[in-house]
């Protein structure tokens, strides 16, 4: 046992982490063929970076017995090698078997081998014992949504996306990007700019259009407030079509009763009480200040402030920058929020698109 890295994690409050772990070890040597039957309806929670995903991954665990997947679609590294972009761009027209059945597999992780279990990204935070259902989470598939959909062999999958305010958002990556000497970036951001190349005819159309807007980019705040736009608007779009159910960051966060018993009645389970006292817990990738410093606070002491901290981080050319980008994706965020939630979330309004 490496006890360095077990003092690390109980310094870092992971007990909830290493207990998971014991347990996977435990009913994977003593109970493998009773471990897993998936009576639920297969969950994929989809949504760009920093935008509370794990916060309401880990609330959805907490639901039901669902056996989690933590990230596992391919690392930049793996996008850049196989799919020559930063991101894996696939439309439902497209075809790549390899993926599908990768996907496919991780309903059952007993069928993947130790090497493909070592490269497809599954970690012990990951939960597999006893479980009635399975849930993917990932921030790098915003492009394959439409893919996965089609070629996910169970036709009972759930789709749910969340989406955060882009000034937190952007604040988010901006402080993690400085973490740990920037090690951490390379986890969660890229140049948007590398994906007008795609072959995918969907995506290749789509990102012809934000190719002006994308030339006149000149700070970071205005590179991760296109990447967040790119990433979004295509969903807003999209998601009116399908059978998805979008999640508004600050709607649940402020009226969370109502807005996670949405969330039970599209995935067709029993609204949880005990879900309701775990609401303010931040979620174990939590992160805030320059350092590499996660869950400074395992509670958000004060929600309604906590949605707007991002004004005190921005000047009045940032938020400019912000919402010239937004206006050209032609992106009301506002029109998103419940009445009620407004009030309290004091964005800008945008009036009129701008053209390049």
């Amino acid at each position: 046992m490496d006890f360095i890295k077990l003092k690390d994690e109980l310094l870092k409050g992971e007990f909830n982490f290493l207990i998971t772990k014991g347990k996977n070890k435990f009913f994977k040597s003593i109970f493998p063929p009773i471990q897993i039957n998936n009576l639920l309806n297969p969950i994929f929670l989809f949504s760009s970076t920093r935008s509370g995903s794990t916060w309401l991954y880990e609330l959805l665990l907490m639901s039901e017995r669902y056996r989690a997947v933590f990230e596992p679609l391919p690392k930049l590294e793996d996008c850049i090698k196989f799919y020559h972009t930063p991101r894996v761009v696939l439309s439902q027209h497209s075809t790549d078997k390899n993926l599908s059945n990768f996907i496919n597999s991780l309903i059952f992780p007993g069928k993947l081998n130790k090497k493909e279990m070592k490269n497809s990204s599954i970690n012990s935070r990951n939960i597999h014992f006893l479980t009635k259902g399975f849930i993917l989470k990932s921030t790098r598939a915003n492009f394959c949504i439409d893919f996965i959909y089609k070629n996910f062999s169970d036709k009972r999958i759930k789709v749910i996306y969340l989406i955060r305010n882009p000034f937190a958002v952007v604040k988010s990556k901006i402080l993690k990007g400085k973490a740990d000497d920037g090690n951490l970036s390379k986890k969660f951001s890229y140049d948007p700019g590398k994906l007008f190349k795609i072959s995918d005819a969907f995506f290749s159309e789509y990102f012809e259009k934000y190719k002006a807007i994308y030339n006149k980019i000149d700070s970071k705040v205005m590179l991760e407030t296109f990447t967040w736009c790119l990433e979004n608007k295509w969903i807003i779009d999209a998601i009116k079509e399908r059978p998805w159910h979008m999640v508004v960051y600050e709607n649940i966060f402020l009226n969370f009763n109502e807005e996670y018993g949405k969330i039970s009645n599209y995935l067709d389970i029993p609204f949880n009480k005990k879900i309701v006292k775990k609401r303010k817990n931040k979620s174990t990738t939590a992160f805030s200040g320059n350092k590499r410093s996660f869950v400074d606070s395992k509670i958000f002491n004060d929600q309604k402030n906590f949605l707007n901290d991002w004004q005190g981080f921005f000047n009045e050319n940032d938020i400019k920058d912000i919402l010239k980008i937004m206006r050209y994706f032609d992106i009301d965020y506002n029109s998103l929020l419940d009445i009620s939630v407004k009030q309290f979330l004091k964005l800008p309004e945008i009036k009129v698109r701008l053209k390049y």
